[in-house]
């Protein structure tokens, strides 16, 4: 596939992208041929289509690599013993926290203001 701004040939997410955008059946037919043996592609390809859930190419994409690379799909119940995984290192500070630059600065400047000697 030619792509735009690109002087390579390869299948970088780029090319994945100009590919969702403005593929034609020779682009698609290419892109399959070469996503039949290649692992990378197939996983920049998963990650391309994440980022363009709204585009009917991406769901074709991702149709293609279920195909050709079932061994990447994560199944529901994988996913959520991931996520309750996660979940398990979610801590509270026990206090509400700001992200604005102000209380950053005077969290910083208490810290750095401390010994950090909690004799009382």
């Amino acid at each position: 596939m030619r792509h735009r701004n690109l002087t390579t040939e390869e299948w970088s997410r780029m090319a994945i992208d100009s590919l969702f955008d403005r593929g034609t059946l020779p682009d698609w037919r290419e892109f399959a041929q070469e996503l039949r043996n290649n692992g990378e592609l197939a996983r920049n390809t998963l990650f391309m289509c994440e980022h363009h859930q709204e585009k009917a190419s991406a769901a074709l994409a991702q149709t293609l690599v279920e195909h050709f690379h079932p061994e990447l799909l994560v199944s529901d119940s994988e996913r959520r013993a991931a996520n309750a995984r996660l979940r398990e290192h979610i801590v509270s500070l026990g206090h509400p926290t700001e992200i604005d630059n102000e209380s950053i600065d005077r969290d910083l400047a208490r810290e750095y203001g401390s010994t950090h000697d909690d004799k009382k």
